[in-house]
């Protein structure tokens, strides 16, 4: 935690079910109040001890700075050409973070990003959805996806509209 602190990074204990966590001291975490400040050093000395049975989200907002670009891709091959994409227009990241593989959260550093959510679509503009084993399947218009099937979304975070995202932890 002290090396998120050291690289700018304002985190708070999250619970497994993603919901900022309850800590002694603090009551359950106002999240957004750190999307304008960083924490405090009681914070930033209290919040460690709750990590052995938390999560870590890392807190965006107009006081960090971070844009992430969250690749909630189960096709290996697809997240991978994404990947690759967002480094060749957004250039190398060094801070990657590998959730439930090949599901990847990217971080940069920006000010103006405002918070989007893209579905992935086949060439004929048809919802791509994968099943259990990352293999795709594209969805008919109009039709339900198929039965335990996840939609391929990026969704882009930015400051100026915030968010959290686990860094460490459970993922979902």
């Amino acid at each position: 935690s002290e090396g998120l602190v050291s690289l700018g990074y304002t985190y708070i204990p999250q619970d497994l079910d993603r919901k900022p966590a309850t800590v002694k001291g603090f009551g359950r975490i106002k999240w957004r109040d750190y999307q304008k400040r960083g924490l405090s050093p009681t914070e930033a000395s209290g919040f460690p001890q709750y990590f052995s049975s938390k999560n870590v989200a890392i807190v965006i907002g107009p006081h960090t700075g971070l844009c992430v670009l969250d690749i909630d891709v189960t096709n290996a091959d697809l997240a991978d050409r994404i990947m690759q994409l967002a480094d060749r227009m957004l250039g190398r990241s060094p801070v990657i973070r590998v959730g439930r593989a090949p599901k990847i959260a990217i971080f940069y550093r920006a000010s103006d990003v405002q918070k989007r959510a893209f579905p992935l679509l086949d060439t004929d503009g048809r919802h791509l959805f994968a099943d259990s084993r990352g293999a795709l399947i594209r969805r008919v218009d109009g039709e339900d996806p198929p039965y335990g099937s996840d939609a391929q979304v990026i969704e882009v975070i930015g400051p100026a509209s915030g968010g959290l995202i686990t860094a460490y932890g459970t993922h979902h």
